[in-house]
């Protein structure tokens, strides 16, 4: 479901959940735990708008980085191996 309202573009949970790559239960999840991008409640519905999933997206971004290291002895594992 897609709705204009002020111009913005608003949402339903199932879209929002495609455009930040999520399941929709997971998103459900991060809007209770207080995480999450910003939404919008309209009466029983929750709603997104579009610009705020981009900044969401936005605010997930990473660069370099791998979950492996290298140890002492210059070999690779991983960084919860002790």
């Amino acid at each position: 479901m897609r709705i204009e309202h002020f111009g913005w573009e608003l949402v339903a949970v199932e879209r929002a959940a495609e455009i930040v790559g999520l399941a929709p239960g997971t998103l459900n999840n991060l809007r209770r735990t207080g995480g999450g991008p910003k939404f919008y409640k309209v009466r029983a519905r929750c709603l997104y708008r579009v610009s705020d999933l981009e900044d969401y997206l936005r605010s997930c971004e990473r660069s370099g980085g791998s979950i492996r290291s290298g140890g002492s002895d210059g070999k690779t594992r991983n960084s919860r191996t002790p």
